[in-house]
């Protein structure tokens, strides 16, 4: 795999770009999935590819120039060295952002952040640090724990689907709701772009002295791995879209890692003491990132950032980093949507830790505006785990257009499952007559999924027909 002068043969490189690259696709195919239609989606994805495809063309001409006794110009050098330096430390900064949101939410619930904020930092200063051949045989001892999971995932949501209603189901999310704009179609090239410039690393390959011995040979090899990479992003966009998630959280977690740490290694200055310093700089401004909501009060850096209209990017339903501590939070488990004298009435279950970590129950509390919580003593609510939400009859002024500018508002993920009280009204009056002894969320949630309509009820499913 390996050979002289820290030079990887195209198995070796393949193994590295696919090792560092393939966690941060899953994660982009699987975002777009809950907030995309497909053709948009297809869209999309394709833009970023061709975007890729015609960057990577550059480098390699730009290094097949090199070979042929034609040196970059000095001010290119100069552009190449600070950009990737830049782009190094905005990902070490908000990339590990990510991931600690990812590792906190996904394999470590129980921990502190900032813990988990220091160790990705160490882990991804000491990958970083290494030269070439050491990252190329690390991605090789780590690249079948990164790909075998993820493509057993994909075969296995691929036996998930719903074949009986698989047409209504594709057809019902195939065609954007949007209008044929040009000012939507700019969003859309924005939304790629920028995309590209997260997802591409390929700048590096002109920040240091090539690793490979054959330009034209090495190039073929990317544009494979390349296409690789997409027709996988593309297959799990597609399976995300048609049935449940299953999340291989280490692999992802792994490569993530990886990825990182090479835009670091490339950033990195050659001095060990400013290599330390320039790091430090990274998670002293991460660890800004993650306290400055609770400063400003506020329960997600999105809601502060989104008044300069940051959000209009990726439209509304945006996610940024969520990054206030547990206990500061009122977790929504499920939601009953009513009305009173004319008024929306929402009654929350809430989760209940009081009984000690490990010990959840539910109480429940009845608002009557869901902006004027917290209330004295209160704390914010965070709809990120809720599981239902219930429309009784009783709503007449709250309209569709209203609910959904409820769930836009607050973020509310689009897995969650949506009932009517009128689809099942005596098992609703029956479970709202036992609200003190069972969990709604939940016990909602299994009926859904013991009836089979589970994917039926989901909105997202829902929003896009």
């Amino acid at each position: 795999m390996f050979s002289e002068n820290q030079k990887l043969s195209d198995n070796g490189i393949r193994k590295m770009i696919i090792t560092e690259e393939i966690g941060l696709i899953f994660l982009f195919s699987t975002y777009f999935a809950e907030q995309l239609d497909i053709l948009t989606g297809f869209g999309i994805f394709t833009a970023i590819f061709v975007f890729s495809l015609g960057y990577l063309f550059l480098v390699f001409r730009i290094l097949k120039k090199q070979e042929q006794g034609f040196p970059c110009s000095a001010k290119l050098q100069f552009f190449i060295k600070w950009k990737t330096k830049i782009k190094g430390f905005l990902l070490t900064g908000f990339g590990v952002l990510m991931l600690i949101k990812y590792v906190h939410e996904q394999l470590l619930p129980g921990t502190h952040i900032l813990f988990i904020g220091a160790m990705i930092y160490l882990c991804v200063f000491l990958v970083a640090r290494k030269e070439t051949e050491i990252r190329g045989r690390l991605c090789e001892l780590l690249y079948p724990f990164v790909i075998v999971p993820i493509l057993a995932v994909i075969v296995y949501e691929v036996f998930c689907i719903d074949y009986h209603n698989f047409f209504s189901t594709f057809l019902g999310n195939l065609l954007p709701e949007y209008d044929l704009t040009g000012r939507n179609f700019l969003k859309l090239f924005l939304t790629a772009f920028f995309s590209f410039l997260i997802l591409s690393p390929w700048g590096y390959l002109l920040s240091k002295t090539p690793f490979f011995h054959q330009t034209e040979q090495a190039k073929k090899c990317f544009l494979k791995t390349s296409l690789f990479l997409y027709l996988l992003c593309i297959i799990q966009f597609l399976i995300s879209k048609l049935t449940y998630h299953v999340n291989p959280v280490l692999s992802v977690v792994i490569s993530l890692i990886m990825y990182i740490a090479t835009q670091l290694h490339y950033g990195l200055p050659g001095k060990k003491a400013l290599s330390c310093g320039y790091t430090l700089a990274a998670f002293v401004f991460s660890s800004i990132l993650l306290v400055l909501p609770a400063t400003l009060s506020s329960s997600h850096l999105y809601t502060y950032l989104s008044r300069a209209d940051f959000h209009r990017l990726y439209e509304s339903k945006a996610k940024f980093i969520d990054a206030r501590e547990l206990e500061n939070r009122s977790f929504v488990l499920s939601m009953v949507i009513s009305e009173e004298q004319g008024t929306p009435l929402y009654l929350c279950e809430l989760a209940d830790y009081s009984a000690g970590a490990g010990q959840l129950s539910s109480m429940y509390m009845k608002v009557t505006n869901l902006e004027d919580y917290p209330l004295a003593g209160g704390k914010p609510l965070d709809f990120s785990h809720i599981r239902a939400i219930v429309i009784d009859d009783s709503v007449e002024n709250f309209t569709e257009t209203d609910f959904y500018e409820l769930t836009d508002q607050y973020r509310i993920p689009g897995t969650t499952l949506i009932f009517q009280k009128k689809d099942f009204p005596q098992t609703f009056d029956h479970l709202m007559a036992e609200l003190e002894d069972i969990g709604l969320g939940e016990v909602l949630s299994t009926l859904a999924e013991n009836q089979n309509i589970h994917k039926e009820l989901m909105l997202r499913n829902l929003t896009s027909h």
